[in-house]
C-alpha cells in the first residue's frame, strides 16, 4: 500500500519546461523508494494502519549499516572520493533503509514534539541469545546454554543532535551500559563555522496519530493519542445496547422459542 506520490512543480518564471522535469525526477525517486520499502521491508505502511486507527503509530527507519563502508577519522579527497564511489556500489546493489514497524508501547518519546522529538526511548525485552548476536562481548555473561532463551531487558536512548551537540545514542542491556556514542543521524549544518559549530538531524522514529486528540504541547499522551472510534464511543454504546433489547425483544415476542415433549434427541420434525 505505497502511497500516492505527487511533487507540485516549483513555480518559476523561466525555463519552466526544467522546472517540471526536477518535479518528474523527484517524484520518480520518491515512488521508487516506497516501493523498495514495500519490497524489502513488508509494507511498513500497511502494517501501520490498525495501530493508527487505535490512536498511534511508530516506525523506526533506520540504515543498514553493516552495508556500509567506514569513514576514516582525517579522510584526504582520494578517501573521500573512494568513500562516495563504495556507498554508491552499495545503493545500487541493494536498498540501504530498513522501516520497522514499532509496537507504541515500547516508545516513550518527547510528549511536547512527538511529530520530531528531542529525545526518544525504546525499551523491550530480548533474550540472551540475541544479546549475545547483537554484543559479543557479552557471550561470556550470556554463555549458559540453559539460559539463551532467557528474557532481559533491553533498552536504547536517541537524542536529536542541534546547535553544538550531535545527539547521543544510548544502549543498555539487562541495566548495563554496552554502548554509548553520537547519534549516527547527524550531519554537519550549512552555517556551521569552525569557530561555531552547527549540527543537524533526526531520532530514527516516525511517530504520528490520527489527529482526533488534543494537540497541544502541554496535553498528555492519553489525551492526544486517540483512538478513530473514541469520539463517537457513546453512540456505539447506544446502539449497541439498542440493537441487543430489539433481539431480546424478537426472541420473545416474534420469534418464541419452540417447545417440545416426548420427541427423541436428533429426530427431525
Amino acid at each position: 500500500s505505497a502511497p500516492r506520490i505527487s511533487v507540485p512543480v516549483h513555480p518559476v518564471t523561466t525555463d519552466t519546461i526544467e522546472a517540471e522535469k526536477i518535479a518528474e525526477r523527484r517524484q520518480q525517486f520518491h515512488k521508487m523508494f516506497w516501493d523498495n520499502s514495500f519490497s524489502y521491508c513488508g509494507d511498513p505502511l500497511g502494517r501501520a494502519k490498525i495501530p493508527l486507527m487505535k490512536g498511534k503509530a511508530v516506525i523506526k527507519k533506520t540504515l543498514k549499516w553493516d552495508l556500509l563502508p567506514e569513514m576514516p577519522e582525517n579522510p584526504s579527497r582520494a578517501e573521500k572520493d573512494k568513500f562516495r564511489r563504495q556507498v554508491e556500489k552499495a545503493g545500487r546493489a541493494t536498498f540501504l533503509w530498513d522501516l520497522e514497524m514499532i509496537p507504541k508501547e515500547t516508545v516513550f518519546e518527547d510528549i511536547e514534539r512527538p511529530w520530531n522529538p528531542h529525545y526518544v526511548f525504546e525499551a523491550y525485552q530480548i533474550s540472551a541469545m540475541e544479546a549475545r548476536r547483537r554484543f559479543p562481548p557479552l557471550s561470556e555473561k550470556y554463555g549458559d546454554p540453559s539460559d539463551l532463551n532467557a528474557r532481559i531487558d533491553y533498552v536504547e536512548y536517541w537524542e536529536k543532535p542541534e546547535k553544538d551537540s550531535k545527539g547521543r545514542f544510548v544502549q543498555w542491556v539487562d541495566g548495563d551500559r554496552v554502548h554509548a556514542g553520537d547519534n549516527p543521524y547527524c550531519w554537519e549544518h550549512t552555517l556551521s563555522t569552525d569557530d561555531k559549530p552547527r549540527y543537524d538531524g533526526y531520532v530514527p522514529y516516525i511517530i504520528g496519530d490520527p489527529g482526533w486528540g488534543d494537540q497541544r504541547p502541554e496535553c498528555r499522551p492519553e489525551d492526544r493519542y486517540v483512538s478513530l472510534i473514541r469520539p463517537g464511543r457513546s453512540m456505539l454504546d447506544a446502539e449497541c445496547l439498542f440493537l441487543t433489547e430489539m433481539h431480546e425483544w424478537l426472541k420473545l415476542n416474534i420469534w418464541k422459542p419452540l417447545v417440545t415433549h416426548n420427541v427423541p434427541e436428533g429426530k427431525e420434525l
